[in-house]
């Protein structure tokens, strides 16, 4: 297991996610405002999308244990989510409540699925032409 990658990707979707987050309500404030159900789904394609994008990525660059990586980084990343939720809970006060993470927990389910699987036939199609573009010019075997 590649413990510093697992680490790597699951801080830089987390930062990404809370970077995305605070650009979109700073940029989409009135929807937020006028329209919350409107807001949050646009909230939870965006987000769906930037992990989607760093999960292809993972599964191009780690070679072995490809999808147990992955799942490594939504697990991590969800520990990095909760215990800091639970940190600010505790700073300002209210409560923590799970079920408002059941939706971005199944969308996570999906990303970690998704997102490798394209991965890994992306990084098969480039093994494959690269292999094929090698028989061609004759430089193997």
């Amino acid at each position: 297991m590649n413990y510093s990658r697992i680490l790597k990707f699951s801080l830089s979707i987390y930062i990404l996610h809370v970077g995305s987050t605070a650009l979109f309500t700073a940029s989409f404030i009135e929807t937020l405002e006028t329209e919350p159900v409107l807001f949050n789904s646009m909230l939870y394609v965006v987000s769906f999308i930037i992990s989607s994008l760093i999960y292809i990525y993972l599964a191009r660059v780690q070679l072995e244990k490809t999808y147990t990586h992955a799942i490594c980084v939504a697990l991590t990343f969800w520990f990095f989510e909760i215990i800091v939720e639970l940190l600010l809970f505790k700073l300002i006060g209210g409560n923590f409540n799970l079920l408002v993470h059941f939706i971005p927990i199944l969308l996570t389910i999906f990303e970690v699925t998704i997102g490798t699987f394209i991965g890994l036939k992306i990084k098969e199609w480039q093994i494959n032409s690269l292999t094929k573009s090698s028989l061609s010019q004759g430089t193997i075997g």
